[in-house]
């Protein structure tokens, strides 16, 4: 008459399928999301560097340099942007 050990596994397993879907839910939303901030990124790099690539092979002159853009002004000028970027994500937090 003092046993519980039944009623006590049936509950317990009744709140760990509640956990699992909240789990389950809770994943696929947030592999979505990283999806999502991965293809962000990925076609920013792309647009970057197929810009670059426009302006290289259109022989656009660079104001700064006095000549036309290079591959070296290119990616120095995207991973300044990138650094930038980054920079200003991480000042977020400090704000």
């Amino acid at each position: 008459m003092l046993d519980g050990e039944d009623f006590e596994c049936q509950n317990y397993l009744k709140h760990l399928g509640e956990a699992a879907r909240v789990t389950v839910k809770y994943g696929v939303f947030t592999g979505f999301a990283m999806g999502f901030v991965w293809c962000v990124m990925i076609l920013a790099y792309a647009l970057g560097f197929w810009y670059g690539s426009k302006l290289i092979s259109d022989e656009t002159p660079n104001d700064n340099q006095g000549r036309a853009y290079t591959a070296g002004d290119v990616l120095t000028i995207f991973f300044a942007i990138l650094t930038g970027g980054f920079s200003l994500g991480q000042a977020g937090p400090c704000i």
